[in-house]
């Protein structure tokens, strides 16, 4: 039986200046918001992000990791944690834009979101938010869903033992 041969593969990081300011860290989900805002712009169709932190949680890189249509972006587990990994981020937040206007967090949000934060406990990396950003003009220009009450504390077993993970205790939002 014959092999086929091997060939090494080298990636390489190219970091393009971002053309707008970026806090010195993220303490809250607005500050969250407002990054991922100034990234995004205002497109016309869903966008799903992550925001690398390092361990002083201030951001080391942005990256679009899925375009969608108008009302869904589809995202697994793989292309957010090996952005995540590539540029040894200690923590992410995700966030997407709902074209609709409004910011409220869909069943697929949460599941979404859920996966997500398995995965992180899985590989060491903390998703310390879910952000769904709306309108800017809307009375709710953003939901945090860390500080809507969906976000429970999560162990090693409980993310090895499911695919979506059970809400347990409240944790406080963004401690440094």
């Amino acid at each position: 039986m014959r092999r086929k041969p091997l060939c090494a593969i080298r990636f390489q990081q190219v970091r393009e200046p971002l053309p707008f300011a970026i806090p010195g860290a993220i303490h809250r989900p607005s500050d969250a918001a407002d990054v991922v805002r100034a990234y995004l712009g205002d497109p016309d169709r869903e966008h799903f992000v992550c925001v690398a932190l390092n361990t002083r949680h201030e951001v080391t890189a942005l990256h679009t990791v899925s375009v969608g249509g108008l009302s869904s972006s589809p995202v697994h587990a793989r292309e957010v944690f090996s952005f995540a990994l590539a540029v040894h981020a200690a923590a992410i937040i995700i966030a997407h834009n709902h074209p609709s206007g409004t910011a409220e967090p869909s069943d697929d949000d949460r599941a979404v979101t859920d996966v997500l934060r398995a995965g992180g406990v899985l590989l060491g990396v903390e998703v310390l938010d879910h952000v769904v950003l709306g309108a800017p003009e809307a009375a709710r220009p953003w939901v945090s869903l860390r500080e809507t009450g969906a976000w429970g504390s999560l162990t090693m077993s409980q993310a090895k033992g499911r695919r979506t993970v059970a809400r347990a205790r409240q944790q406080p939002a963004y401690a440094d």
